[in-house]
């Protein structure tokens, strides 16, 4: 994709609670104003919202949504954090997950317990960084 190349890019987000509903031709004015091209398609249905634009500064809008300034900017229109971006169909962007101040306790297991379980195993997860153990730990259900 060349910067000079028009992109179609739909961005998912969850809704703000308590919010007042979006007021879109607001919020399509202020956005094609920041970003230029064009918000073709928006929606609120019950805790989310979706908007797609098409136009030339994607990468812009990927830089403020990893840097957290594009919550910021919707957020102004009653929406929430921004859960992920596609272009063209592939996702460029995914928010992480808030990692709550006291993650899971972890246990030592020994390598006998370990080679037991291992048949009953049909998914290893492995992280490189503490960061995302906990992400993980907090993305996943008990």
């Amino acid at each position: 994709m060349s910067p000079e190349e028009n992109v179609k890019l739909t961005v998912f987000g969850k809704l703000k609670r308590g919010s007042s509903p979006i007021k879109w031709d607001d919020f399509k004015e202020v956005f094609q104003n920041k970003f230029g091209g064009s918000v073709l398609h928006n929606s609120a249905v019950k805790a989310e919202f979706s908007f797609t634009w098409v136009g030339t500064s994607f990468e812009e809008i990927i830089s403020a949504a990893e840097s957290g300034s594009l919550d910021s900017f919707v957020q102004t229109h009653g929406m929430g954090q921004i859960k992920e971006i596609l272009i063209n169909g592939g996702c460029y962007y995914q928010a992480i997950p808030k990692v709550p101040s006291r993650p899971p306790r972890l246990l030592d297991v020994s390598t006998d317990d370990l080679k037991q379980a291992i048949h009953q195993v049909d998914v290893l997860l492995l992280t490189a960084t503490e960061l995302e153990r906990q992400a993980v730990h907090t993305a996943m259900d008990p």
